[in-house]
């Protein structure tokens, strides 16, 4: 998402999120995912004199309808104080308005961190590095880690390949779209590729919104939400499920290490992975 002097938008934003669906916002069975590591964290801390101090990475309010144990302590990192005040459910003592990587010991210790579709808005390799020793770093032994990512597939498919889906009625929805004409763009982890080239492309291809409106039913509404990368600056990482393992350390064994690994069944599932590490 854009700061708020560099986002101009025809609705506002908590109007446009509302539209907003799977894969760019976890679908139920990613959500149990995001439960089962506060289950589990409970399960191995039944004697716990105090509930999980928690940090959500991106304001995603899904999150904070997961079932919390009472007293949970959740602080959500926002560098987007615009997208917080409109989206974010929770009380505005919790968001603290700040990169993700400015994150260290003055923000406190936590015991669970959860961070849904945000890893790939970090610069790859370095920076997804950098939030990884920042997280090791607030994290007691034993502390869970859980990352919903989006991922590109094996295979990358071309855009013209996207565009034949498209118009066949293959693709369901926007957020579907964006998601798949962005991994289609990308060329690389490392160069990733621009949210604001991502609305040019699906501009592109749909003609205009409201052929696409008529032709695969799509509610105007939301063909909508694609202005959410119109004016963004923003440079999207999509990284391998292999790529994430790496940095974070498991085949080392240092720092961190996979303990629950989730793939559905359902539309785009394989490219939105939720992996769970625990901090050794």
């Amino acid at each position: 998402m854009l700061s708020p002097p560099e986002r101009s938008l025809a609705r506002p934003l908590s109007e446009l999120w509302q539209r907003v669906g799977p894969p760019l916002r976890p679908s139920s069975i990613e959500l149990q995912e995001f439960q089962q590591t506060i289950d589990d964290w409970l399960a191995t801390h039944p004697d716990a004199a105090e509930a999980p101090r928690v940090l959500v990475l991106g304001a995603t309010p899904d999150l904070w309808h997961l079932d919390w144990p009472d007293r949970s302590r959740l602080v959500l990192i926002e560098p987007d104080l615009d997208l917080a005040t409109q989206i974010w459910p929770g009380p505005s003592a919790s968001v603290r308005n700040q990169g993700w990587l400015t994150v260290g010991a003055a923000d406190g210790g936590f015991d669970i961190v959860l961070c849904d579709a945000g890893l790939h808005m970090l610069g790859f390799p370095g920076a997804q590095a950098e939030l990884r020793k920042r997280l090791f770093a607030l994290l007691p032994p034993g502390g869970l880690v859980t990352l919903r990512l989006l991922c590109p597939p094996a295979h990358r498919e071309s855009t013209l390949r996207v565009k034949n889906e498209l118009w066949a009625g293959n693709i369901p929805n926007m957020s579907h779209l964006m998601l798949r004409v962005g991994l289609s763009m990308q060329g690389s982890s490392s160069g990733g590729v621009r949210a604001n080239a991502i609305w040019l492309k699906l501009r592109t291809l749909c003609k205009d919104w409201v052929t696409l409106a008529e032709r695969l039913g799509w509610s105007p509404d939301d063909i909508a939400i694609a202005d959410l990368y119109r004016f963004s600056p923003a440079i999207h990482h999509y990284v391998t499920l292999v790529e994430t393992l790496g940095t974070f350390g498991h085949y080392e064994r240092r720092q961190f290490q996979m303990v629950r690994l989730t793939i559905s069944d359902g539309p785009l599932g394989g490219q939105c992975p939720v992996v769970t590490f625990e901090r050794l």
